[in-house]
């Protein structure tokens, strides 16, 4: 539905992409904010090793995904799609085979590991979001201390 909308209004493409994005950023932290509340007890059960495999295993694919798209010539651009795509594993079908394969306690015991790989997911993308908002200099800034080097 998309592509037929992008191909046959570009007026209404530009005034959707202006609402999706607001309401998909709320949509998820709507999401999120529920499941951390809903499956607060699970947190309890996070020991350091548990956090740092959480950490690991996306950060991993972040990394060895970008390795490999950039080893098969792929673009910044698209070695980075490939990185965060591989990066973000959907946990979701973890924890649901896992809640509703197994009765309670083994099912709340096993779930940990996967919500733990949820919530750390998007760690490190923040970590990188941040970093190039608030230190790394802005296109305008570079190109106006390397005009003050060569006068």
């Amino acid at each position: 539905m998309g592509l037929a909308v992008q191909k046959r209004s570009p007026r209404l493409t530009r005034v959707l992409v202006r609402l999706l994005k607001p309401i998909s950023a709320c949509l998820i932290l709507f999401i999120v904010i529920f499941a951390i509340i809903t499956n607060f007890y699970l947190f309890y059960l996070f020991s350091w090793q548990i956090a740092v495999a959480g950490m690991a295993l996306p950060g991993l694919g972040y990394i060895f995904a970008w390795l490999a798209a950039k080893l098969l010539h792929q673009t910044a651009a698209d070695a980075l799609t490939i990185a965060i795509e591989t990066g973000i594993q959907n946990t979701g079908i973890a924890i649901f085979l896992l809640t509703t394969t197994l009765e309670s306690p083994q099912s709340d015991l096993t779930t940990v590991v996967p919500v733990s790989v949820a919530v750390m997911t998007p760690l490190p993308l923040l970590v990188i979001y941040l970093y190039n908002r608030c230190c790394r200099p802005k296109p305008d800034e570079v190109a106006a201390g390397e005009s003050q080097r060569i006068v």
